[in-house]
């Protein structure tokens, strides 16, 4: 099933329950739309959330009183990390040990992610919580006013949404863009194979010309890493500057 033909397939559906709610006099949100499609990866209790949300309180950028991150916390609440479109978006799960629903690797926990090294590389989403990635290693994240996209190999933000319903409705009508699902079934396409939380990235950085070099799958670790050691050694320098990139 191609993208286009999966994407009718899936508004399809939630049409089907669009009347069905109609005639209850209520209309379905695009968060309960998004939570129907979603897998879930692992199980929580009352209490593994409870202590979520403490936690969170020891990130120094976390606005408790914000409403984009109550809009969060009430997915959270409801699922401890989910896949969508063929595993190309995944909500980082908050808890890990046990409890595990799917047989899918396991990935980084959200607060991991937040506290990571790799992160503090980027000023740009420095005091951004990011609660999700997609299959091209583009992360998803909360700023004091928006839900913003980051990409990694450039260091840049892009606010898409005021809100957890906006910005659910719009990956869900674009997700085959947002999420990189063209580009996975494509790589799919030539017999390949993209494990569960690793990241289809091009064999070379297109910030180093590597528009068409091809595209290859690495740890999410491996990328992470590479990307930002990578933006490092590049963002001071002007445009056309030859450059000679150590990775290490």
């Amino acid at each position: 099933m191609n993208a286009m033909t999966e994407h009718k397939a899936i508004l399809k559906i939630f049409g089907s329950d669009w009347d069905k709610n109609q005639n209850r006099g209520c209309r379905m949100t695009n968060i309960s739309r998004f939570l129907q499609i979603g897998q879930r990866l692992y199980h929580s209790t009352d209490k593994i959330y409870a202590d979520f949300v403490k936690s969170l309180e020891t990130l120094p950028y976390i606005d408790m009183d914000s409403k984009i991150l109550k809009e969060y916390l009430e997915i959270a609440k409801v699922a401890n990390g989910l896949c969508a479109f063929e595993e190309c978006l995944i909500f980082y799960p908050y808890h890990l040990v046990g409890g595990r629903i799917t047989n899918l690797a396991e990935v980084d926990s959200v607060l991991s992610i937040n506290k990571s090294e790799w992160k503090k590389a980027y000023c740009s989403i420095e005091e951004c919580f990011l609660f999700a990635r997609n299959v091209l290693g583009e992360h998803f994240g909360i700023n004091s006013t928006h839900i913003i996209q980051f990409f990694p190999d450039l260091g840049d933000i892009r606010e898409i949404a005021s809100s957890f319903e906006e910005f659910l409705g719009t990956i869900l009508e674009g997700y085959p863009h947002l999420c990189g699902y063209d580009e996975a079934q494509a790589y799919r396409g030539q017999g390949e194979v993209i494990e569960f939380g690793k990241v289809l990235c091009p064999k070379i950085p297109y910030i180093l010309g590597g528009e068409d070099s091809g595209l290859t799958r690495l740890d999410f670790g491996e990328f992470s890493a590479l990307y930002a050691d990578i933006y490092t050694q590049t963002k001071d320098l002007p445009d056309g500057a030859q450059i000679e990139i150590e990775i290490v």
